[in-house]
């Protein structure tokens, strides 16, 4: 039987943690839940992966061991989880030992509105690289290493592209989908792609196309 998996969101990120699926396996079965609650608790969702993301950085990737965490400022699944970073100890192995911190040090950046700009597909537009430069020249302030951004959506190919750009070389910016791990399908060669929102299906849609980078029929339901 073909892989099938459930990626749930309150936006159109799911469709960047799909997009890294099919790539993968090309035969997935994938239903997508988007702009909706989770409220049946199945599947898998952005906040699965901000820990491990959290782990992967401190032991893999931070260069000094300060990392700067970014989240909107109306997502309160991502502010209970910074809060809960504070009683929390993870393995610490900076690449730079000698001018590393002796223990992480975690810089919070609340933003606002650019969380909505990436969602409606804006991200190569003036208003969100003068709001995210904005945002992001806290975390050079900060002093960070890298950047953990905790909303999916982030993740979409040229939206990261112009964050990191905007963060330049000195700091490393990661998304969600930078630490998920897709779970192996069959061989067939087929896949479904089910999509389920509570958004304007045919923008759903496009959007879907966008980020899949694949073309899908202009109605709801089983493509």
């Amino acid at each position: 039987m073909p892989m099938k998996i459930n990626i749930w969101g309150h936006d159109f990120g799911p469709f960047v943690l799909g997009k890294k699926t099919l790539s993968l396996f090309p035969s997935s079965h994938i239903r997508f839940f988007v702009q909706q609650q989770n409220d049946a608790q199945e599947g898998i969702e952005e906040k699965d992966f901000w820990e491990t993301g959290i782990k992967d950085i401190l032991q893999q990737k931070t260069r000094f061991g300060r990392i700067g965490i970014f989240y909107d400022r109306r997502n309160n699944f991502a502010a209970e989880f910074c809060q809960s970073l504070s009683s929390k100890t993870f393995p610490f192995l900076p690449k730079e030992v000698k001018r590393a911190e002796k223990t992480p040090r975690f810089s919070f950046f609340e933003y606002q509105v650019l969380h909505a700009l990436a969602n409606e597909g804006c991200a190569d537009s003036v208003e969100f690289r003068r709001l995210a430069r904005k945002y992001i020249r806290h975390a050079k302030h900060a002093h960070c290493d890298t950047l953990f951004f905790l909303e999916a959506i982030f993740g979409e190919g040229k939206t990261k592209d112009i964050l990191q750009h905007l963060a330049g070389t000195q700091m490393k910016v990661y998304t969600v989908d930078d630490f998920f791990v897709p779970e192996k399908g069959s061989e067939e060669k087929t896949r479904t792609i089910e999509i389920h929102s509570e958004d304007d299906p045919d923008f759903t849609v496009d959007r879907a196309e966008k980020i899949l980078q694949t073309k899908l029929p202009k109605t709801k339901g089983t493509h």
